[in-house]
Order: structure tokens, then C-alpha cells, then sequence
């Protein structure tokens, strides 16, 4: 799954410490440069983003399963396209609703 990049020893020190001072650098000019230019929000930007959560936190389930229960659905690129389509309806706000009834957001809304 990649969560062992770094075991793989792909690259010298020197190579993974210039690519990290690049993206340091892109990190403090997006921050710096391009941040202070942005006096409003994108509004397509900001709907998108508030329902990510639960795409984030479920996706895993489906990506687990899909070897399991059906391992010919991902042969072919329109079969994954439709699996992201599948995993996009995760953003919907059912499942907004249950990752914060489960994130004990509603224990905040109690105590106010």
C-alpha cells in the first residue's frame, strides 16, 4: 500500500533532503506569497472541501473490500472509475452526519 516508502531506501540522504527543501520551499511561497492574495474564499473550493471528511475516513473500507468480495471489479480503468465515482458518494450528508455523531462532535454541542 506504500506506507513503507521509505524501506525501500529509493534514493541517496542528499536526494530525499533536496526534495524536501523543495517542497519547504513551494510550502512557504504558497503560504507567504500566494495566502495574502486570497481575501476571499472559493466557494467551489470550500463546498467541495467541507464533505471530504467522510471520504477520507471510509474510503479505506472499500478499498479493503474490493480484493476481498470482488477482486475482477478493478481490471479494467472504467471499472475504477466507477469505484471512485462510488467512493465520491461518500461525501454525501448522510455520511457527514454519521462521522460527526461518531467523532463525538455532538458531546460539544451538549455541554453548550
Amino acid at each position: 500500500y506504500g506506507s513503507y516508502a521509505y524501506a525501500t531506501d529509493v534514493g541517496t540522504i542528499w536526494q530525499r533532503m533536496t526534495l524536501f527543501l523543495i517542497a519547504l520551499i513551494w510550502f512557504c511561497f504558497i503560504f507567504f506569497v500566494l495566502g495574502p492574495l486570497l481575501e476571499k474564499k472559493v466557494c467551489l473550493i470550500t463546498t467541495i472541501g467541507q464533505n471530504t471528511l467522510p471520504i477520507f475516513l471510509l474510503h479505506g473500507f472499500i478499498v479493503k473490500a474490493i480484493p476481498v468480495y470482488a477482486p475482477e471489479f478493478v481490471n479494467s480503468p472504467i471499472q475504477v472509475f466507477i469505484l471512485t465515482l462510488i467512493i465520491m458518494l461518500l461525501g454525501n450528508k448522510f455520511c457527514k452526519k454519521f462521522i460527526n455523531c461518531i467523532s463525538f462532535s455532538w458531546l460539544e454541542k451538549k455541554g453548550q
